[in-house]
């Protein structure tokens, strides 16, 4: 197919990255409609010039070229085949499909499957970059599909990024980005323990990140999430909670093809863990705050204190070395329970502390009923309600 100027374009999936990549395609002067789930998050779009639509098939019936940028297998799959509102059922024969969602390989041969039965083209062409890489236009493309095709759009593709890389056949674009993908992964939890590790052995942490960073041991990137880490803002660039999904990723494909990634699934583990301690909107890069904190296992013994009728949360884990967001709770921490001003004793089935080491929890749930202030050293101040999955 031929993409000029008059290609009309179509963009589903308008988050950190895609609304970076669709705002290269409005600079490059195509075009372009938009549909997001959340229709706010392309209003800088349609301020620009972008074309809102209500539903996938109404942005993508006109598009000669339909890209999409989604979170997940389940989201494109609803995406592209829902009945009534999927875009593929809405696309003209000869358009071209464009996902750069991180899926696996076999599902993006499904998709490519059913893009050919309407007489689609299909290409699975995931990036590799962060926020600031999209927004300079700075991503790496790896891309699979029929190479014709691809060649035909990589003036277009270059608008978003600095390479384009062809594969192979259709899934292998995906199966790139998963080898990447897991690298970025482990290579950034073992910095981040090294990091953790050198601290707790009296390493100041300039020392270990001047000599770490830029080092022959050392992934290049990493230069890239010194700032965060040695600030502790870990606003999003690339949010953990989808490393962690990439990671699930990484482990069904090398389940398919009997590929063993003990490292990787342990990293992926970890990844989790954090996203159930609060860490899952942060970047990618909070794993290290999450390794540094003292990592508190659930508890459920709680023993009356006579001398304040309230009670001590016993098992959890005391602080230690520089503080950190974590580093609060002891063993004579104490928790005012006067209901009713009667002493009682408690037993709680999942104690955990949110990502600021501040409340109390049980099971980490909703947190506006049911939890109690803590100042280390000090009485906890009460919060409304109580605590959810106590029972005396």
């Amino acid at each position: 197919m031929t993409i000029n100027q008059s290609t009309r374009i179509a963009f589903v999936g308008t988050g950190i990255m895609g609304s970076q990549k669709a705002a290269h395609l409005l600079a490059g002067g195509y075009p372009l409609t938009v549909h997001n789930r959340t229709r706010s998050k392309t209003d800088g779009l349609v301020k620009q010039g972008a074309v809102w639509a209500e539903t996938p098939a109404a942005a993508a019936r006109d598009a000669d070229v339909v890209f999409t940028m989604l979170a997940h297998p389940q989201a494109v799959e609803a995406v592209a085949l829902a009945e009534g509102t999927g875009l593929l059922a809405a696309m003209k024969p000869g358009a071209l499909w464009i996902d750069s969602s991180t899926t696996n390989p076999a599902f993006a041969r499904r998709m490519a499957a059913e893009a050919e039965r309407r007489g689609v083209h299909h290409l699975d062409a995931p990036v590799s970059g962060s926020k600031k890489q999209a927004q300079a236009a700075e991503l790496l493309f790896f891309v699979g599909g029929e190479e014709a095709v691809i060649e035909g759009c990589r003036e277009m593709l270059g608008l978003m990024g600095k390479q384009v890389n062809y594969v192979g056949g259709h899934g292998m674009g995906i199966a790139f980005k998963l080898v990447i993908n897991h690298l970025l992964a482990t290579s950034m939890i073992a910095f981040a323990e090294g990091l953790a590790l050198g601290e707790a052995l009296g390493i100041p942490q300039q020392t270990l990140l001047d000599t770490l960073i830029g080092g022959v041991v050392t992934a290049p990137y990493l230069a890239r999430k010194r700032e965060k880490l040695a600030s502790g803002d870990y606003r999003a660039e690339f949010p953990l909670r989808w490393m962690q999904k990439d990671l699930e990723m990484v482990a069904e494909t090398a389940y398919q093809v009997g590929a063993a990634m003990p490292v990787s699934n342990a990293a992926k583990e970890t990844f989790r863990l954090a996203i159930q301690h609060g860490y899952g909107d942060d970047d990618l890069s909070a794993i290290y705050a999450f390794l540094k904190s003292p990592y508190l296992p659930p508890t459920f013994l709680g023993v009356t204190n006579p001398h304040n009728r309230g009670i001590v949360l016993a098992g959890w884990r005391a602080g230690s070395g520089a503080p950190t967001p974590w580093n609060l709770l002891s063993a004579n921490h104490t928790l005012k329970e006067n209901r009713n001003g009667t002493n009682r004793t408690i037993r709680a089935a999942a104690l955990l502390p949110d990502r600021r080491g501040r409340r109390l929890a049980a099971n980490n749930r909703d947190r506006r009923h049911g939890c109690r202030r803590l100042r280390p050293g000090g009485q906890a101040n009460r919060c409304r309600g109580v605590l959810h999955g106590l029972s005396g």
